[in-house]
């Protein structure tokens, strides 16, 4: 099904801030999920994904990627059923998440994350 990119408006708004914060090539395999929230930003070391990544800045707080590589089972998609709440049923399928590897920024923090 391809890779599973999750860029949240807090991330970037538009393709120019997304280059902004984006400094080099990201890899990221077809089985991949990757989640972008708040003032995350890749450098010169780039990010290679196999598996699952979610970077998480609170307002006020920064996280800087440089030279990550991660490697793990992931996230998986399921089909949701009859019983799933209307968030969920719109979409027809939820994220499982078996093995997924989280950074999370308070405010007024700076997190470097390398590898």
């Amino acid at each position: 099904m391809g890779p599973h990119p999750v860029l949240l408006p807090s991330f970037a708004e538009t393709i120019e801030t997304m280059k902004e914060k984006v400094k080099c090539p990201v890899k990221i395999s077809g089985k991949s999920t990757l989640i972008l929230e708040g003032d995350v930003t890749i450098e010169k070391g780039g990010l290679e994904l196999d598996g699952a990544l979610e970077l998480r800045a609170a307002p006020g707080s920064k996280i800087v990627v440089d030279g990550l590589k991660v490697k793990n089972n992931g996230a998986f998609l399921h089909p949701s059923d009859e019983n799933a709440p209307p968030q969920i049923a719109i979409r027809g399928y939820y994220f499982k998440k078996a093995d997924i590897k989280s950074v999370f920024a308070k405010e007024g923090e700076t997190v470097k994350v390398t590898e």
